[in-house]
């Protein structure tokens, strides 16, 4: 039987978990599933990974966020 390798578990702040959970509901509450949002998702993975700041990731994550509703 093949197994998947777990992606390594990264140590999240409370302050940036509280950030993730408010941006997730946000995301839900304007009609978007964050989980099937691709934009949401690589800007997630990369404040997670330290590539991006929070402040950062709010102003790319909104770009990306305002140019797909506009579509």
């Amino acid at each position: 039987m093949s197994r998947t390798a777990t992606p390594p578990r990264v140590a999240v702040s409370p302050t940036l978990a509280a950030s993730l959970a408010r941006a997730e509901a946000s995301t839900r509450a304007e009609g978007v599933d964050p989980n099937d949002n691709p934009a949401y998702l690589d800007v997630k993975r990369r404040l997670l990974a330290g590539e991006i700041t929070m402040e950062e990731a709010e102003t790319i994550y909104e770009d990306a966020f305002t140019t797909s509703v506009k579509a």
